[in-house]
């Protein structure tokens, strides 16, 4: 009898500690430090800083006339980005610490050990941290997106749809025809390279052999940037879907958003998938596919979000406004820089956040000063030359009045499996 109330109560606990076991959060790793666009090579947009206290106040701007363009930190506090008249390292407090001459970067930069990568329009550049050229690669056929390095491969994107692999010495590693244009990478903590084009999703290994590719059926992705959570990986479409992609290949889930996703997805600690629409509408999914929340806007959400490691979340917006929210979907707060905004915002060790509005303009929001300075004057030749590249960095589409109402229309407890 004993035996049988001893070989019970062991079943019990058994139970209760399976009972007790938490539900799996992300495996993504959050970034201490802003190395490239969304944080890291896997574009989660995880930091492991803390900006809970920052209540949205801006200290300063800094005119470098970079519309459009993501600030990227390296572990040291400093500001690396580019624009129409360089590429800058800049303090934290504002000052322009050295530029690199006679460059129009558009794009953002990415830091790996002590290298700063940058690209121009037809290059890529390797810079020490005191902005000393160590080596420059051309590519004939011009660059298109921003830049990914993983574990001192740097991943770049040409025009005619090609990417090339090199490594820290500058040297071609490999290169990869994809004869259609494609987005930057991203690389899976195993080393594994996800790249889309307008049609497919590609998976290869890191010596370049292709595993497999998605493509929706009867639909485009749209030049999505894909972000790579663990065995998933998370991309929005044209199509208004965001997918979700076994590392096997296989589709798990999709989420219907009813509008376009220009936004990359950014995933929170518990595994949240955190993305905005050009309906306006910022969501908030689980990882099963199932929407958690929403958070309607006044224009388009193209600004790709960051999440603190308290899972506060911050954004932009076309309606010229820098959101944060809380985990639940709460508006923490919301402030306004006076034009769109389209970058995604970096954060900081001590909790600001920085991002740049299509005025040109790098904004620090949050506490201290914030007082950049620099010798050149505006003139009407700089100001041709801004118009010009914002028309190159913005393409403005019309909203869809016609999904966002019919979002509205329909059942808010529907679930979507």
């Amino acid at each position: 009898m004993r035996a049988v109330i001893s070989i019970g109560l062991v079943m019990i606990l058994l139970m209760g500690a399976i009972y007790l076991i938490p539900e799996r959060g992300s495996s993504a790793e959050a970034t201490e430090g802003w190395f490239m666009f969304h944080g890291n090579a896997q574009h989660t947009g995880l930091s492991a800083y803390d900006a809970s206290s920052n209540t949205g106040e801006i200290c300063g701007k800094l005119q470098l006339v970079a519309p459009g363009v993501s600030a990227v930190i390296d572990s040291d506090g400093v500001i690396y980005m580019g624009g129409v008249l360089g590429f800058y390292a800049i303090s934290e407090d504002g000052k322009i610490l050295w530029k690199y001459e006679d460059v129009s970067v558009g794009d953002p930069a990415a830091i790996f050990k002590d290298t700063i990568y940058f690209e121009d329009m037809s290059s890529v550049y390797a810079v020490d941290k005191n902005g000393n050229l160590k080596w420059k690669y051309k590519i004939e056929s011009g660059l298109a997106a921003s830049l990914t390095v993983y574990d001192g491969r740097i991943y770049a994107c040409s025009q005619n749809g090609t990417l090339y692999v090199l490594n820290e010495n500058g040297e071609k590693v490999m290169e990869h025809s994809f004869k259609e244009d494609i987005m930057a990478p991203a690389v899976g903590l195993d080393g594994t390279v996800y790249i889309a084009s307008n049609s497919t999703l590609y998976a290869m290994t890191p010596e370049g052999d292709f595993l497999w590719n998605y493509t929706p059926d009867n639909s485009s992705f749209g030049y999505p940037t894909p972000v790579v959570d663990g065995d998933t990986i998370y991309l929005g479409s044209d199509d208004g879907n965001l997918y979700a992609i076994s590392s096997n290949g296989d589709l798990k889930w999709k989420f219907d958003a009813h509008s376009e996703i220009w936004s990359t997805p950014a995933i929170g600690n518990d595994g949240s998938i955190y993305f905005g629409t050009n309906s306006g509408r910022f969501f908030a999914v689980n990882r099963y596919g199932n929407e958690l929340w929403n958070f309607s806007t006044g224009d388009d959400i193209v600004s790709s979000p960051a999440i603190d490691s308290k899972g506060n979340i911050f954004f932009g917006c076309d309606d010229g406004n820098l959101y944060s929210l809380d985990s639940s979907g709460n508006l923490r707060w919301k402030t306004n820089l006076g034009k769109m905004i389209r970058a995604s915002p970096a954060i900081a060790s001590n909790g600001n956040i920085y991002v740049t509005a299509h005025d040109g303009n790098l904004y620090c929001i949050g506490e201290g000063s914030f007082s950049g300075s620099y010798s050149w004057a505006l003139c009407a030749g700089i100001v041709v030359v801004s118009v010009a590249i914002i028309s190159y960095l913005v393409v403005k589409r019309k909203r869809s009045k016609k999904a966002v109402e019919e979002y509205d229309d329909e059942d808010d407890d529907e679930e979507y499996m």
